[in-house]
């Protein structure tokens, strides 16, 4: 598996800069008052409830945004989560996704986490949760890592797999570090495991056929 890092190679090389120096700015500069975030909060508040009416429920992050309305103690939780670090937001993903399970909202934990983290850019851009973090970034390619390894053994290691299908999803991921999108770089991530499994599918099938 010598393409399994590649892509990490190159994103640190293209994100480097940029990933570092939100957290840079949000050193130097003072958080956003409470009056203007709420102001903020209101503004998205009010655009999700114009965009996100459907028959399915609200989206997390227009959830969230609700509960941040009615729960001042919640926004100020968030506050403090976002001025802290990534790692510090996505780690209590867990606790807002049951509060708003509580409220009736059910939601996986990383759709809470991925919206947690746009909430963090939109709301809180000069925060520390507001930039990209290769850090996160890592952890659930390491996660993902870890899975193909466990079904690549297997394979015999003599077994030629085509990962040329992952490229796509390699740029995909760059280019969602590049613009600080989360959210885009889950989904590429998961195309890109699911073009593995794919590749690994077709040499098993190619092998049982001969």
């Amino acid at each position: 598996m010598k393409t399994r890092t590649l892509w990490l190679d190159i994103l640190k090389t293209s994100v480097e800069k940029k990933s570092t120096e939100p957290h840079k700015s949000a050193a130097r500069a003072p958080g956003r008052s409470v009056n203007a975030f709420s102001e903020v909060l209101t503004q998205h508040t009010d655009k999700t409830d114009r965009s996100s009416a459907n028959h399915e429920g609200p989206l997390a992050r227009a959830a969230l945004l609700e509960l941040f309305e009615k729960e001042r103690e919640w926004e100020s939780f968030f506050r403090s989560c976002c001025g802290t670090s990534t790692h510090r937001l996505t780690t209590q993903a867990w606790q807002f996704r049951d509060e708003l399970s509580d409220r009736g909202h059910c939601f996986q934990t990383e759709d809470v986490e991925d919206a947690l983290l746009g909430l963090a850019r939109e709301l809180l851009p000069d925060s520390a949760a507001a930039g990209w973090n290769e850090d996160w970034a890592h952890e659930l390619c390491k996660d993902t890592l870890n899975r193909l390894e466990n079904y690549y053994a297997m394979f015999s290691e003599h077994e030629i797999v085509d990962l040329s299908a992952q490229e796509t999803w390699d740029k995909r991921m760059c280019l969602a570090g590049q613009n600080n999108n989360p959210v885009a770089f889950r989904a590429a991530l998961k195309g890109w495991e699911q073009a593995w499994l794919e590749a690994i599918e077709r040499a098993r099938a190619k092998g049982g056929a001969a």
